[in-house]
């Protein structure tokens, strides 16, 4: 296709040289369907969950995305995300106003697979709503029918701390991941997040601006 690995040599090589990577191909069917400026709409069909390989996904924009190594409340490093936020929730994204910023924006979040299915089978999106507020609406709707919180939905303060940088200052220390340009930070802070955590340097060489890309 037009949209995928013939357009990326970048990916094309990843495919052929690390078995561990797997692609798997939309079927046109979907692409036809929903179109390309209505990718996002991809995330609500039960097709795209049965197909994804892990239990626990991570998914991240066209922005990039970087888990930074010296956050300090969460890291893949010492097994903190995972006791602190990932084993308590089935979906949280990055920081937004939406329903009282719980949940959080779904273009980089962290998801259960499954949690995902039963919501889709529970009431599929014919709406065509986003998949961020459609699968928090979704599955408040089965903790209600449920009585009880079987579906744990990420607080404000989680999202914060997943990917959060709007309070972000030396002492509280960037989170555990980042994604996009930062544009809301103030110079000093921008260049203080490039060298408390570096690795976003891997998508913007040089960040001091946010209109500068390297």
């Amino acid at each position: 296709s037009q949209i995928g690995l013939d357009i990326n040599p970048g990916i094309a090589k990843l495919n052929a040289t690390h078995e561990r990577l797997i692609f798997t191909k939309l079927p046109e069917k979907m692409t036809r369907s929903k179109g390309m400026k209505r990718r996002l709409l991809y995330l609500t069909d039960e097709w795209f969950w049965r197909n994804v390989l892990a239990e626990r996904v991570l998914l991240f924009s066209g922005n990039g995305c970087a888990m930074c190594s010296n956050a300090k409340h969460l890291s893949l490093l010492d097994g903190s995300a995972q006791s602190r936020l990932f084993d308590h929730v089935d979906y949280v994204g990055s920081p937004w106003r939406s329903f009282w910023g719980a949940g959080g924006d779904g273009s980089l979040s962290y998801r259960n697979r499954t949690a995902m299915l039963d919501a889709i089978r529970h009431h599929p999106n014919d709406k065509l709503e986003t998949d961020g507020s459609y699968f928090i609406k979704t599955l408040r709707d089965l903790n209600q029918k449920l009585g009880r919180d079987v579906y744990r939905i990420a607080t404000k303060e989680q999202t914060q701390m997943f990917a959060g940088l709007d309070n972000f200052d030396e002492e509280s220390g960037p989170p555990m991941v980042i994604s996009g340009t930062a544009p809301n930070l103030g110079h000093e802070s921008r260049e203080l997040l490039l060298a408390m955590c570096p690795e976003i340097k891997v998508i913007f060489p040089a960040l001091h601006n946010p209109s500068c890309f390297g």
